[in-house]
């Protein structure tokens, strides 16, 4: 993109609009991205306690609930 404008009839101003929508859509993309992330690991999540929660062994039931665990931090890291 960068050699694409260097090398173009367009001006300066209409070389940074271009590049600023360009930044804009990556940025939204990213955004998109991310929430995408935060929403698997909360279902990942949600899946492990229900398993926990259905589990008879309780050292399945308690791998459940640490996976289900790590799931959430991460959901809640990757949220902020």
């Amino acid at each position: 993109l960068y050699y694409a404008l260097k090398n173009s009839s367009l001006t300066t101003m209409q070389r940074n609009q271009i590049l600023a929508k360009y930044i804009e859509k990556e940025r939204l993309e990213r955004e998109h991205r991310r929430w995408i992330r935060v929403a698997t690991h909360a279902l990942i999540a949600a899946v492990n306690f229900y398993s926990a929660s259905q589990e008879t062994s309780s050292d399945a039931k308690t791998v459940f609930y640490f996976l289900g665990g790590i799931n959430t931090a991460i959901a809640i890291s990757l949220s902020f």
